[in-house]
């Protein structure tokens, strides 16, 4: 417990990461050290003495019986209550912005095995028996996703729509931005500050900000080694700020370049139907 809360509050006070109380309340409860507890006690002499102990076995031995005790509490008591503490804070509930996201792509998906079943039909891969089986199913299956799109709609509103549009667009761009990167067309520096900017967009639509959106608004999410070799070259090379005239290049193309494709391609998934994808204003 205490080397969760030691980790997340501080993270909590600095603003670098918010982790919800129900997680930390969840990780603190199903927390286990018993392993390392364990191996630190059989480092412990078997000789070892301490004045005044009394008892008929070693302190050794006493230390070793208390892990294997926290141990096995924490298998068979806070294993067994890890999935009712779950259900009790709510974490298996996805969020409404993911079931809206998800009932959208779901509709694409269903609008794209339907126009590549019928495309079989027409070459004569799939026999009739089968093609009215597979339009059966398929209506239900459009039925429930309709069904399930008109009642997120009517009990949140609209406005949850738009944020599924933006986050299908911001996965859009971070696809191509890899491609990009993957292609060497973009630097590792400005690969990194561009999928910062999109990583925060992100956040501000799931916690449905969308108009607090900042556009340069950025965060470079470095690991503890790239830190320490940023702390180890900055007083030998100075600190390094700006762009090279290459990576602003590098770096305004790029955010041209995946903003078109997103934009291309929502239009795409939007007109390729005879149904829409997205819900219409």
């Amino acid at each position: 417990m205490v080397s969760v809360y030691a980790i997340t509050i501080p993270l909590s006070v600095t603003g670098l990461a918010k982790l919800p109380a129900s997680w930390q309340r969840l990780l603190a409860w199903g927390s286990l050290r018993g392993a390392l507890a364990i191996i630190i006690v059989l480092l412990v002499p078997q000789d070892l003495t301490i004045e005044g102990w009394a008892l008929d076995y070693t302190p050794r031995d006493f230390l070793l019986a208390l892990a294997i005790g926290c141990v096995l509490a924490t298998l068979f008591i806070k294993g067994l209550t890890i999935a009712p503490l779950i259900r009790r804070y709510k974490l298996d509930v996805p969020a409404v912005i993911d079931r809206v996201h998800y009932a959208d792509l779901g509709m694409y998906y269903l609008l794209t095995e339907q126009s590549r079943f019928t495309m079989h039909k027409t070459r004569g891969f799939v026999r009739d028996a089968e093609f009215a089986t597979f339009k059966e199913s398929l209506a239900t299956k459009f039925h429930d996703a309709e069904m399930l799109r008109d009642e997120l709609r009517k009990k949140h509103g609209s406005r949850v729509f738009e944020q599924s549009l933006h986050l299908t667009a911001i996965d859009v761009e971070r696809h191509f931005l890899e491609e990009l990167y993957v292609n060497s067309e973009v630097s590792e520096r400005v690969y990194r500050r561009i999928s910062g900017k999109l990583t925060l967009q992100r956040e501000k639509i799931e916690d449905a900000q969308i108009d607090s959106i900042s556009m340069s608004a950025h965060h470079d999410s470095k690991d503890i080694f790239d830190r320490m070799m940023h702390f180890v070259q900055t007083p030998i090379f100075g600190k390094r700020t700006d762009f090279t005239p290459v990576e602003k290049l590098q770096y305004y193309r790029a955010q041209m370049i995946i903003a078109r494709k997103a934009l291309k391609t929502l239009n795409e998934m939007q007109n390729a139907f005879d149904k829409p994808v997205f819900i219409p204003e």
